[in-house]
């Protein structure tokens, strides 16, 4: 019987695949193999792709994930996109009540689109950036720069 962990990760026909009556034998080898790799040996890779989740490509996917690309900077990012980071509205939604005003500006509602784009304090900041990297200034959202 399957537990509601494996069903939520998509393990089951891994789980599956163990046999339940596996009883070795006195004097006989015990073998482990990976039954879908070739020759049955175990790699990483082939696990990973066997365990995660198949997912179609997002066009931005090359702005996050990059060679070279520092991993937290990315994950930020990655985040940052999804709209999980931790912004007030956020914690609000999740019922964790506080105050709502963005703390940089403490004049509108905190919210992933206010703190990256809204906010003077921030948009001042990415003006600064934008013209360091000689991008146009034009961005006024996610779904914009994204």
């Amino acid at each position: 019987m399957e537990n509601s962990t494996t069903q939520a990760i998509g393990w089951h026909p891994i789980i599956e695949a163990i046999p339940s009556n596996s009883n070795p034998k006195m004097g006989q080898k015990d073998e482990i193999v990976w039954l879908d790799s070739p020759y049955h040996r175990f790699s990483v890779k082939v696990a990973w792709e066997q365990l995660r989740l198949h997912r179609q490509m997002v066009e931005w996917h090359d702005v996050v994930w990059f060679k070279n690309v520092v991993p937290r900077h990315s994950f930020l990012l990655w985040m940052a996109i999804q709209q999980k980071l931790t912004t007030q509205d956020r914690l609000h939604r999740l019922g964790i009540h506080g105050p709502t005003r963005c703390s940089l500006y403490l004049r509108n509602n905190e919210d992933h689109n206010h703190l990256f784009f809204e906010c003077s304090y921030t948009k001042a900041i990415w003006w600064d950036v934008c013209d360091r990297c000689d991008i146009p200034r034009m961005i006024k959202g996610w779904d914009e720069w994204i």
